[in-house]
């Protein structure tokens, strides 16, 4: 019976930064999620699978859409999936806290998708999957390579269930579903010498991450015309973030873009992940239905088609 493995990485991020470590070189933390218990000595044209997270969250949030898409892998030739910590969030933000920097680009993150599908050596073809910052940031990765206050937010508890407790009642976490949040829980905190714990991605640099130079962002829509491939945008129906109305203008300019609207806030991965993965899904069965492949790709380009998150 084929199961489910997943593998915990940790690579070094890209050196081509506008903010490197302080005293260090940064590191990304990555999980592989491979099937086992079948032949894998012939995967060409297998579909690969790159996540990230959205700002303040981990790669582990995409666990249940992972595990569906895998359960369904036969349908759209799935293949490997990676996902991946920002620098300053969940594993990486623990493997780079002595020497992470107060300040952070979004374009960063770009350069370490890139970097880590190049350590890895990810399998082609590849359909990048972002939330949010993790969406523009993946946007950015394929333009780089063609193919309340939050300082003042509580971030410290007695343990992971007075954790629990405070977020179930958050009005922020109403909507999200149930393993979604347990998940953020395991993986988002973690244990401090006192006993209590915390953000793995600390407020701060959440608030680093949230109120960057927002130019590389404003770029990134200003040149999604220049993306070949074909992008998939899911925007929540109830998000009020405030570029949304400016990214939803610039996917008209794309050349081979679709827009999904699903019935959710902006964290439409925590508050509907089966209904992400099925889109997912459909869009690497169209994907796989019209024969995009490497071998008929330039051989420089790392990403294909893109999903993104808004």
């Amino acid at each position: 019976m084929p199961t489910l493995k997943i593998i915990s990485h940790n690579f070094p991020a890209s050196l081509d930064r506008k903010v490197p470590g302080e005293g260090g070189h940064l590191r990304i933390a990555a999980n592989s999620y491979v099937t086992t218990g079948i032949d894998t000595k012939n995967n060409d044209g297998k579909i690969s699978l790159v996540f990230v997270h959205a700002t303040g969250f981990h790669k582990e949030l995409w666990n249940p859409i992972i595990k569906l898409l895998h359960e369904r892998r036969h349908r759209w030739n799935g293949g490997d999936m990676w996902t991946l910590d920002c620098s300053n969030h969940g594993d990486s933000a623990i493997l780079n806290q002595d020497i992470l920097p107060d300040k952070f680009v979004w374009s960063d993150c770009a350069r370490d998708i890139l970097q880590l599908i190049d350590e890895a050596k990810i399998q082609k073809p590849i359909i990048g999957i972002g939330h949010s910052f993790g969406g523009t940031s993946m946007l950015m990765a394929e333009i780089f390579c063609p193919v309340t206050i939050v300082t003042k937010r509580r971030d410290r508890w007695a343990d992971r269930e007075a954790a629990h407790a405070n977020f179930s009642k958050s009005k922020f976490f109403q909507s999200w579903d149930p393993e979604m949040l347990n998940l953020y829980v395991k993986y988002g905190l973690y244990e401090l010498p006192s006993g209590e714990v915390t953000l793995k991605c600390s407020k701060n640099q959440e608030f680093y991450t949230f109120f960057y130079d927002p130019s590389d962002q404003y770029s990134t829509f200003h040149q999604m015309s220049k993306i070949q491939c074909p992008i998939l945008f899911v925007v929540g129906n109830r998000s009020n973030f405030d570029y949304q109305d400016l990214a939803l203008h610039k996917i008209s300019q794309c050349q081979r873009s679709e827009l999904i609207s699903v019935d959710a806030g902006h964290l439409v991965p925590m508050e509907k992940p089966a209904q992400v993965a099925y889109i997912i899904e459909y869009f690497a069965r169209k994907f796989m239905r019209n024969n995009i492949s490497q071998k008929n790709q330039p051989d420089d380009n790392n990403l294909r088609p893109v999903l993104a998150m808004l």
